[in-house]
């Protein structure tokens, strides 16, 4: 199976996972409290992103059907390029940490309005074929 656990796991359970992480690397104490409260914080902000996330990559296969493929590159490049970079150099300084955690919440959220807007303006060809006899 492809992928990471964590991706497919539930939050309540992904909490579970987190919380045995720094039990174990702690030695066998929670002495180490502030990863936790730190993971924690980081799985509650990075989670937002799946509000929007999922939009740019159906989209992105939805032009690619219907023969677009500058609209479906263009979407895939700034999804998944562009403003996650973008993102992470503008958000880090300001909040630090949580920036890093809220990158993908952004770049998310930016990729949806530009996928939309790209979707909005996409003209349909209509095209009737003839029938030749």
């Amino acid at each position: 199976m492809c992928g990471r656990l964590s991706d497919k796991v539930p939050s309540a359970l992904g909490k579970r996972i987190v919380v045995f992480r720094a039990f174990s690397f702690s030695g066998g104490t929670f002495m180490d409290t502030e990863l936790l409260a730190v993971s924690i914080v980081g799985m509650k902000l990075f989670s937002l992103s799946y509000l929007t996330g999922w939009i740019d990559m159906c989209f992105s296969s939805y032009f690619t059907a219907l023969e677009h493929p500058a609209r479906s590159l263009i979407t895939s490049f700034f999804g998944t390029l562009v403003f996650p970079i973008a993102f992470l150099f503008i958000l880090s300084p300001i909040w630090k940490l949580n920036g890093v955690w809220l990158t993908s919440v952004f770049s998310c959220t930016a990729s949806a309005i530009l996928t939309i807007i790209l979707a909005i303006t996409m003209k349909h060809k209509k095209e009737i074929k003839s029938e030749e006899t």
